[in-house]
């Protein structure tokens, strides 16, 4: 799915990840797996947690700690909620920006399972409706919020909207528009990757001349130039890119991906894989694996993440029409069910009405 320059359309999800190396009896190097959830205590409140999963392929799993979300933030059961998550490795922390109060963000603590900044908009910043997709860059320390989002402009390819690349300081809420965006539709459902030079996600209707598809809604591979958003290139793709697993930063080394599409044979029967792609031209250059069919995920595959080692894939999501979660970790080796989680079962020890859990952001960090 694509978030117009008006509107997100997805729902998302929240699942965190962290825990200790022991407790979790983890391999070193996979990182701490939490799960991030918001969930209702009644039918008119609100509430967050973190859950922490311990990776021994048991299923177990315990409660880190509870939250209340900022009540400015997010009112009543949360199930309309939506927020875009950016995780920081850093402090194991993640911020939440719910856009529909133009921007604010809320940072989450995960390993202490406490919010620690509810970040409001400087005035002084240019005008500013929150990301759609964003990433945290720590390249000169403290951490700055850089990402995407929706733009009109009086006169040009942008009178009609589009979206422009920007950057937000989390001590201050003071945000600045640094590059316009020239496409009409950006990825709020796809990942995206924040190297030393460049930001790089996925949109489609390039306002570009040629535009990069032969048709308007295909997905382009976005990569701007991270310091001052000028668009460097866009390159098309048959995939969408639901998570980028980590690199050194090296961009001629291929980028390990967990995608759908792609019309390969590999894959034909189950189209979620996981590949290797080459960032300056797009292409797959070879597939990894393909995820295991029976344990499929049903919706929302791009609340994910890859461990730190790049050997576990975790998949969380929410149902608000069925009630049902799902949690998932594959191995990457070969796509098959490493560890699953029930879902309902966190619902129950919450004690949240009608066993509502929403998983929002998927996550692995270090001690």
């Amino acid at each position: 799915e694509m978030a117009s320059c008006h509107e997100r359309v997805c729902l998302l999800v929240i699942v965190l990840v962290s825990a200790a190396m022991l407790a979790c009896g983890q391999s070193d190097g996979t990182g701490n797996l939490y799960l991030t959830v918001s969930y209702c205590p009644g039918p008119f409140s609100g509430a967050g947690a973190i859950i922490g999963v311990k990776l021994d392929g048991s299923g177990d799993w315990w409660i880190q700690g509870k939250f209340d979300w900022p009540n400015n933030e997010v009112m009543g059961c949360p199930v309309l909620y939506d927020p875009v998550v950016a995780p920081d490795l850093t402090d194991s922390h993640v911020y939440f920006d719910f856009e529909d109060d133009f921007g604010n963000v809320v940072e989450v603590n995960v390993p202490l399972a406490e919010v620690v900044s509810n970040i409001k908009v400087n005035r002084k910043s240019d005008v500013f409706f929150g990301f759609v997709n964003f990433a945290v860059d720590r390249s000169e320390g403290a951490p700055m919020l850089k990402g995407v989002s929706p733009a009109v402009e009086r006169r040009g390819l942008c009178s009609d909207g589009c979206f422009e690349y920007g950057q937000m300081d989390p001590s201050t809420g003071l945000y600045q528009n640094l590059s316009d965006v020239l496409f009409k539709a950006m990825g709020d459902d796809v990942d995206t990757l924040l190297t030393t030079e460049n930001y790089i996600t996925q949109a489609s209707h390039d306002l570009h001349s040629p535009p990069c598809g032969p048709t308007p809604s295909d997905l382009c591979l976005v990569k701007l130039d991270a310091k001052t958003g000028e668009t460097e290139q866009t390159t098309y793709t048959n995939y969408s890119i639901y998570q980028f697993g980590y690199s050194d930063n090296d961009q001629s080394v291929p980028s390990l991906i967990f995608a759908d599409g792609g019309h390969t044979e590999e894959c034909k029967d189950y189209n979620y894989h996981i590949a290797n792609i080459n960032l300056e031209n797009g292409e797959i250059v070879d597939y990894l694996s393909c995820l295991d069919v029976v344990h499929h995920i049903v919706e929302e595959a791009w609340i994910s993440s890859f461990s730190l080692d790049n050997s576990l894939l975790a998949h969380g999501s929410g149902s608000t029409d069925t009630g049902q979660s799902q949690i998932i970790v594959y191995n990457t080796s070969d796509g098959s069910v490493f560890d699953t989680v029930d879902g309902e079962a966190i619902a129950k020890a919450l004690n949240s009405w009608s066993n509502t859990l929403l998983i929002w952001s998927v996550n692995f960090f270090e001690d």
